[in-house]
């Protein structure tokens, strides 16, 4: 077999293939003759219709069907003997295809730059670490602590921390009927569990009262009722006052179902908690900074047809409300959103590559799991993902990269930063 590659330009590749005409009749031969074997043909005997007439009839398929095996075998090897990576599938021109002489075509193809990466050390970054004081656990406790209340009918007047039960309707100014009517439903005062205001026109009602007030919905609720001016109408029909439960080993134990049942235990576990939720905020953003300070690292030419297929894809999904507003504003917003992605995808694959990252199953599945708890139907969504595992492939592509993200901060220039809980929390994630 014959092979020659040209350089077309930075990204094209041209490879000319002639395949020796003794092999591929060989090949058409052998399968011909396999053929015959299982072929009924009327007026013989089955697997004894001669091969002529078995040629006649079914030669030009086979040949057909062998010169496109052989095509794709030998652009396999040529390929891979040359290593490199097409982007695409090639596409093939026939240059010379007649019986019983060589066969000759050529492909050309798009290929994936070559990235190498600089010093990953020169990429400097703050590392925050959370600072878990004794008043932030004593929030969290308390939350346990109302959580577990015992709820009981007072005859006070309605105050913050009370439960307050009461009939309500909603209707928009210049409607006539409610676009809401609820009934005995239960509002902790103060939890700010309703639109901004609501909660206040509650405070200093008894049992029984009747009260109508006016509300301007907030301009980032739903479209339907955003910077609606609305009338409620509510009965009060129970108010009632919390004893909470005293947190002590017993309460740890009984009511939590803590294994090794003490406060003290409880309160490692609330700081535990409290450390993860704050680095896996300020994890998200982190990813963001340095996959920005690697780009900026690593300039690289783009294959246009990478560019191209983003570029596709984001036009297909500009109105995602994710997508920021300076990309779907315009044309070139939308291009370098394009070019960013292209640049990030191939620097992740080759941090991939340079530290032989492997997908871990167990986040993948802890990631499914994560998709399924938030579906409507959680055991459903799970039968889905695992009938055919194929679904997973873009879960496990995002816990890749995820991986080559974690390993990537582990290999830049780190300065550990400690800084209160809260503050981490409050952080910007943009």
């Amino acid at each position: 077999m014959q092979v020659s590659f040209e350089q077309q330009d930075q990204f094209e590749r041209k490879v000319t293939i002639e395949i020796p005409a003794e092999s591929l009749e060989k090949q058409i031969t052998e399968k011909l003759n396999e053929l015959a074997k299982k072929l009924k043909i009327p007026g013989f005997r089955p697997g004894k219709a001669p091969m002529k007439l078995v040629q006649g009839r079914y030669g030009e398929g086979v040949r057909h069907e062998v010169v496109e095996k052989a095509i794709n075998q030998a652009l396999f090897d040529a390929i891979e003997k040359e290593k490199i990576v097409p982007i695409q599938t090639p596409h093939v021109h026939m240059i010379h295809n007649v019986s019983g002489e060589p066969l000759k075509f050529y492909a050309h193809f798009e290929v994936y730059p070559e990235v190498k990466l600089n010093d990953l050390t020169q990429i400097k970054m703050d590392i925050p670490t959370p600072i878990i004081n004794d008043s932030d656990i004593a929030e969290v406790l308390q939350r346990i602590q109302k959580s577990h209340a015992h709820w009981t009918a007072c005859t006070d007047a309605s105050k913050l921390g009370h439960r307050i039960t009461v009939d309500f309707t909603g209707v928009i100014k210049g409607e006539s009927e409610p676009f809401t009517d609820e009934k005995d439903v239960k509002i902790v005062l103060g939890d700010k569990q309703m639109i901004p205001g609501f909660e206040e026109k509650l405070i200093g009602l008894s049992k029984g009262a009747h009260k109508q007030f006016t509300i301007t919905f907030p301009e980032n609720y739903n479209e339907k009722l955003a910077g609606k001016e609305t009338e409620f109408t509510i009965d009060v029909t129970e108010i009632e006052e919390a004893s909470l439960p005293e947190i002590t080993d017993e309460f740890c134990k009984d009511t939590l179902n803590l294994e090794d049942g003490t406060v003290e235990v409880l309160k490692a576990k609330v700081k535990e908690s409290l450390a993860q939720e704050a680095n896996e905020k300020v994890r998200r953003k982190l990813h963001k900074d340095v996959l920005t300070k690697l780009a900026n690292l690593n300039k690289i030419d783009l294959p246009p047809s990478l560019v191209k297929n983003e570029l596709n894809i984001l036009k297909e999904n500009i109105e995602d409300p994710n997508l920021p507003e300076s990309v779907r504003a315009s044309e070139e917003g939308v291009q370098a959103e394009a070019e960013k992605r292209v640049l990030y995808s191939l620097l992740l694959g080759q941090i991939i590559r340079d530290y032989n990252i492997q997908v871990d199953q167990k986040k993948v599945q802890a990631a499914v799991m994560n998709i399924a708890r938030g579906s409507a139907d959680p055991e459903g969504m799970l039968r889905w993902f695992f009938e055919d595992k194929k679904r997973l492939n873009p879960v496990s592509s995002l816990v890749l990269e995820e991986q080559a993200l974690d390993h990537l901060l582990q290999h830049i220039s780190r300065h550990i930063i400690e800084l209160p809980y809260k503050e981490m929390m409050a952080a910007d994630e943009r």
